[in-house]
């Protein structure tokens, strides 16, 4: 089945500088979110939320295990500009990230704040808080075992020379378990993780991956005999007669954010003669979007983007105010100047300044 567009442009890669160049060993997607005042985050789907002023914020998200290894160094995020050319946009220190604030060891996901400016300047399509999967639309839309999803990221193979190339892997969701699974590695032998399971041969590079869901639509096509039933129509012609079945037609529907890649289960080593990174299970492990919501939850997370929505409203009025007393026409005309990356940084220090007083 073809997959939109725009499902390849919410991908972007993510690298740390090495003595060999720029090495990119995981993905990321972007996140926009609204907040405001008098705006509360909920674990729910956020659509009919009306507010007085909404402020976009854009994050970074990815897998914990990455952001883990990000931690600590300046970091890369490779996309494409909107002219087609590439981006390598050089993350500085000192960056925060957020993880899940009760069950870090058990969700493996991390955000991190990224300027608006620096957003819209890309040919990436964010991925909309609205537009996560959770238990009511999981209800709602029917989404369960065997429906299609597909996996935008990272193939470090070919990751693109002159743009970025992300890789797109189909698959089925395999297992819902609303627990917590086994998902030993290396590095951690008794690890546990919430997370689904879909069936698509994962490879490395994809850990942060955005999965999208598709939704299966059944339309009524009409009736037929059950097994073993002989119908006389003449006594009883309804529809709703005992021996009679509905027959319906299955197709595809929307798409939604169902959650992101943690890895894949690798084929063991005493498994034939293939290496043991040519092949894998066929399963692989995601975290559900609706612990990723969880971590916006976080009191914390809210209170910094509270009090950075503060300062740049702050900074909003004083240039507005500058703009009235610049012209007479300024009342008639919108006169703001857009919010750049060095605004949203300035007050995201601020933030993170107030921040570590407190402690």
């Amino acid at each position: 089945m073809r997959v939109p567009d725009q499902v390849l442009k919410t991908a972007v890669f993510l690298g740390i500088e090495t003595a060999a160049g720029i090495e990119y060993g995981g993905t990321g997607y972007i996140i926009s979110a609204e907040y405001g005042p008098g705006y509360t985050f909920t674990c729910k789907e956020s659509d009919g939320v009306t507010i007085d002023t909404c402020y976009p914020f854009m994050f970074i998200a990815t897998a914990a295990h990455v952001a883990e290894k990000l931690e600590g160094f300046d970091f890369y995020i490779r996309a494409n500009k909107r002219d087609g050319s590439l981006a390598e946009i050089k993350k500085e220190l000192p960056t925060q990230w957020w993880y899940h604030p009760t069950e870090r060891e058990f969700v493996d996901a991390a955000l991190t704040l990224l300027p608006v400016s620096e957003v819209l300047a890309l040919d990436i399509v964010p991925v909309p808080v609205p537009m996560f999967v959770g238990e009511e639309t999981i209800k709602s839309r029917d989404l369960g075992i065997g429906d299609e999803v597909f996996i935008a990221g990272l193939f470090k193979n070919a990751k693109g020379a002159l743009k970025n190339i992300p890789i797109l892997r189909i698959g089925n969701v395999a297992m819902m378990p609303q627990e917590k699974i086994s998902s030993p590695t290396v590095e951690r032998p008794n690890q546990k993780l919430y997370a689904s399971l879909v069936e698509s041969r994962s490879i490395g590079g994809l850990s942060g991956s955005p999965v999208f869901v598709r939704e299966t639509v059944r339309v009524q096509a009409g009736f037929r005999a059950k097994p073993g039933f002989c119908l006389n129509t003449a006594n009883d012609p309804t529809p709703e007669a005992s021996g009679l079945e509905k027959i319906e037609l299955a197709g595809v529907g929307r798409f939604h954010f169902f959650g992101s890649m943690i890895g894949h289960w690798q084929v063991p080593l005493a498994f034939g003669s293939v290496q043991p990174e040519a092949v894998n299970m066929g399963i692989a492990p995601m975290v559900p979007a609706q612990k990723i919501l969880e971590i916006f939850a976080q009191p914390s997370l809210l209170d910094s983007m509270n009090r950075i929505s503060e300062e740049m409203e702050k900074e909003r009025q004083k240039r507005d105010g500058m703009a009235i007393l610049d012209s007479e026409f300024a009342q008639s005309g919108d006169k703001r100047v857009p919010f750049t990356k060095q605004d949203f940084e300035n007050a995201l220090k601020k933030v993170t300044r107030k921040s570590s007083d407190k402690k």
